[in-house]
């Protein structure tokens, strides 16, 4: 049975699934649970996908023992649709989000020069309509468009559906080594080369926070950490700063402690993590929910994990989309230009609703 198929019987009888297609391959991997039960736990489990909420401990897992598991190569060919316009989809309430976001970063400077926190990442939601239809069309043009990023479709009766293309690894492990990045700082990489970029003072003070924290999470666990040269990396329609980080573990065991201590990370938090926790649950004004978290593969038995943070997403209900983006704040940013950000960031997720 082709995978689309197995994707509308799944629909049809209301069973939990997850597509998922790894960083740089070219195959999905597909798992259909075979019933709607919600399998939820504080801690990791035995072999499973796991979707994790930004701000609770309880995660939602697929037990790989109650799955359908398989994989299909990817049809780049995805042939645009002729009811589509050229045109991004029309922002629900445009002017008042502007208004919003940009009242709330002044809110956060001017917490930072009171020092309340050095760094925080504040997000918002859109609400764009889109065919109930499509969806599978959509999850294509993610495939087709960003093939260096994980790329997902997960679904639960009881929980609801969301989809993204995420640029970031939270944790990657092999064996002993534990692989990570950290990533900040954003410019639009459209018409611009890499070589030619060059990151203000605050992108780069952004990136280091985010680095520096990484690092000390690492040292706590690992016996060794080493870290690359902070360098421009591409993420669909977007530059970022990047550093690769890893360590050494002497148990697999540790794996669970070092995700809870990384996350969420100064990427989609700040620092303190929680003060600017705080600061963000107090005043963004609705609930990020699984925005900002982290999913993938969680294979103990195999000591193979691959977890990513939930970025570039949008939340699915019915003929609406919900688009989440954020961006890091410091003393340095300037209000209209962290919005500017935020809807340069949110093409990554409308170039497949097009």
């Amino acid at each position: 049975m082709k995978l689309n198929c197995r994707v509308e019987e799944a629909l049809l009888h209301n069973r939990p699934f997850v597509l998922y297609r790894k960083p740089n391959e070219t195959q999905i991997n597909a798992w259909f649970q075979n019933t709607d039960k919600l399998v939820q736990f504080a801690d990791f489990i035995e072999n499973s996908f796991v979707f994790a909420p930004f701000a609770l401990d309880e995660k939602i897992y697929f037990l790989q023992k109650d799955c359908e598991i398989f994989q299909e190569e990817i049809n780049f060919l995805v042939e645009n649709n002729q009811q589509k316009v050229n045109d991004f989809p029309t922002i629900k309430n445009e002017e008042n989000i502007k208004k919003q976001h940009i009242s709330l970063v002044e809110k956060a400077v001017s917490s930072i020069k009171n020092d309340e926190f050095s760094k925080v990442v504040l997000a918002r939601k859109e609400e764009v309509s889109v065919e109930k239809n499509d969806f599978f069309f959509y999850y294509q043009r993610l495939l087709q468009n960003y093939p260096t990023a994980f790329v997902y479709w997960w679904f639960h009766p009881k929980v609801g559906m969301w989809m993204g293309a995420t640029p970031e690894l939270l944790l990657e492990n092999q064996n002993q080594t534990v692989k990570t990045v950290a990533l900040a700082g954003t410019i639009s990489a459209i018409g611009k080369n890499k070589e030619e970029i060059v990151w203000g003072e605050k992108e780069k003070a952004e990136q280091q926070i985010v680095t520096d924290f990484i690092v000390n999470v690492l040292n706590a666990h690992c016996e060794t950490v080493t870290t690359s040269q902070v360098y421009t990396h591409q993420a669909g329609n977007l530059f970022h700063l990047k550093t690769d980080i890893q360590g050494e573990i002497s148990d697999e065991k540790q794996l669970e402690f070092i995700v809870k201590d990384l996350h969420p990370t100064p990427a989609l938090c700040g620092f303190p993590k929680e003060k600017a926790k705080e600061f963000i649950l107090q005043n963004e004004g609705f609930d990020r929910e699984f925005y900002g978290g982290f999913l993938g593969e969680y294979q103990i038995k195999e000591k193979q994990t691959q977890l990513f943070v939930n970025l570039r997403c949008m939340q699915l209900v019915e003929n609406r989309a919900y688009i989440y983006i954020g961006g890091g704040i410091n003393v340095e940013s300037i209000p209209v230009n962290e919005y500017e950000e935020t809807v340069n960031k949110s093409k990554t997720i409308k170039k497949a609703l097009n």
